[in-house]
């Protein structure tokens, strides 16, 4: 079964990139330079449900995956002359996020692409130098395009309650988590305020 993207009841003329060929015949959709195969970036099989800078349309079909207002294929200088993005991808920044996946990635330094007080390489989670595999609440939106990294309601930049602009070192419940990815961070209320 083919996805009828256009709504228009026929799934064999839907053409998204506008190339003359049909998406069911095409080998890269949205005509970004990746093909549609390698935009199912969670690895789940299900094109559909990726979809990093929740604009609402998945990888394969968006041009502009990082919602950035440039196109994917305009974001890679193309060194190794395959066209395709998300090879050898450009990193301007250098915060380990290629730029076509990067709202922020003008530089210098990281960018903070979800504008939620953290840098992007700060919201590598895990530590392995790669911020694209972490999503604290499993959104499917990496922490670094996510304003609620943990998904407890209260936006990433709302939970550095000490105010110096370090996330990490603010951990209200003193239970060794961090507020801003600590889904179970109560709110402490002073009694003056109550």
């Amino acid at each position: 079964d083919e996805e009828d993207i256009d709504g228009d009841g026929n799934p064999l003329n839907d053409d998204t990139d506008g190339d003359g060929t049909p998406n069911y015949m095409d080998s890269d959709d949205d005509g970004d330079g990746i093909p549609t195969v390698d935009e199912d970036f969670d690895g789940d099989g299900d094109l559909t449900d990726d979809d990093i800078d929740s604009d609402g349309i998945p990888h394969y079909l968006d041009n502009d995956e990082d919602g950035d207002g440039k196109t994917t294929s305009s974001e890679d200088s193309n060194i190794d002359n395959d066209g395709n993005p998300s090879t050898n991808p450009d990193d301007f920044d250098n915060d380990n996020i290629p730029d076509y996946l990067d709202r922020d990635d003008g530089g210098p330094g990281t960018g903070d692409s979800d504008g939620d007080g953290l840098n992007d390489d700060e919201e590598d989670i895990d530590g392995d130098g790669n911020p694209l595999n972490d999503d604290t609440d499993g959104d499917g939106i990496p922490n670094y395009m996510d304003e609620d990294d943990d998904g407890d309601g209260i936006p990433t930049v709302d939970e550095d309650t000490n105010h110096d602009n370090n996330g990490w070192n603010d951990d209200d419940d003193g239970d060794g988590i961090p507020n801003f990815i600590d889904p179970s961070m109560e709110i402490r209320i002073p009694l003056l305020f109550r």
